[in-house]
C-alpha cells in the first residue's frame, strides 16, 4: 500500500516538474506573439508560430464587413503606415456681418487728404493745358476771348473727372487703397471680405459723382456705408 502511495506521488510529482516548462515556454511564446516584430511594421500583419510555419492573422469582422468586402477578410490597420490622404486646409471666408468697418472719422478724413490730392493734381493739369492754350493763342497773334475762357473751364473740369477717376481706379484696383486710406489703415473689399474686381472699383468710382452721395456717410452709428460703396458692393475696412 505505501509503495503503491508513493509510485502515486512521484508520478504527480513527475507531471508538476513537466507541466512547469511547457507553461513557461507558453507565457514565452505569447508574449513573442504580442509584441510587434520588424516583418509585422514591413508587412502590417501579425504572425504566430505553429509547427515552425507563419500563420497570418486577420481581424475579427462582423457579417456587414465581409459583405462589403465581397467576403474577404480585413487585415487589421498598421499603426505604424503613413495616412492615405490628407485633408484639404479649409479655406476661410470672411462673413460680411464681422467686417471692422471703417469708422465715420477715417472715411471723413479720407474724404478730405483724397479731394486735396485730386484737387492739386487737376490744378496742376489745368494750368498746363492752360498755358499751352495761351501760348498757341499768343504765336497766332489772337486775344483770348471769354468764349476761350469758358472753354478752358469746361475743359478744366473735365480734366478733374478724368483726374478723379484715374487716381482711384489705379490706386484702388492695384493696392485696395488710394493714398489717404494708406495713412488712415483703411482698404476697400467686397461685401464677404475678398479682393474687389476692377468693375466694382470702376462702378465705386463712378457713384463718387453721384449728386450730394458725401451726405450718404451721415448716420450708420459711427460706421457708414455710402452709396458708392453699397451701390458697387464693396465696403472699406479698418486694417488696424
Amino acid at each position: 500500500m505505501s509503495s503503491d502511495l508513493s509510485v502515486t506521488r512521484r508520478t504527480k510529482g513527475d507531471e508538476l516538474r513537466t507541466a512547469q516548462p511547457l507553461k513557461s515556454a507558453a507565457r514565452y511564446l505569447s508574449r513573442k506573439a504580442i509584441a510587434p516584430s520588424p516583418v509585422q511594421v514591413i508587412f502590417g500583419r501579425s504572425f504566430h508560430f505553429t509547427s515552425f510555419e507563419f500563420v497570418p492573422q486577420f481581424a475579427s469582422v462582423d457579417s456587414s464587413t465581409l459583405q462589403k468586402n465581397g467576403g474577404c477578410p480585413v487585415q487589421s490597420e498598421n499603426p505604424y503606415a503613413a495616412p492615405e490622404q490628407i485633408s484639404p486646409i479649409p479655406q476661410i471666408v470672411q462673413d460680411a456681418g464681422k467686417l471692422q468697418i471703417a469708422s465715420q472719422g477715417k472715411r471723413f478724413l479720407n474724404f478730405i487728404l483724397d479731394s486735396v490730392v485730386t484737387q492739386i493734381v487737376s490744378g496742376m493739369a489745368g494750368l498746363a493745358l492752360g498755358v499751352a492754350y495761351g501760348i498757341s493763342r499768343a504765336a497766332q497773334g489772337a486775344p483770348i476771348t471769354p468764349e476761350d475762357e469758358a472753354m478752358l473751364q469746361i475743359v478744366g473740369m473735365l480734366v478733374g473727372f478724368a483726374v478723379s477717376i484715374v487716381y482711384f481706379v489705379f490706386t484702388e484696383a492695384l493696392f485696395q487703397r488710394s493714398f489717404a486710406k494708406f495713412l488712415t489703415g483703411t482698404m476697400v473689399v467686397r461685401e464677404d471680405g475678398g479682393r474687389p474686381s476692377f468693375g466694382q472699383i470702376l462702378g465705386r468710382t463712378l457713384c463718387r459723382f453721384i449728386p450730394f452721395e458725401p451726405f450718404s456717410f451721415f448716420g450708420g452709428q459711427g460706421f457708414p456705408v455710402g452709396w458708392h460703396d453699397s451701390i458697387s458692393g464693396t465696403r472699406v475696412i479698418s486694417t488696424r
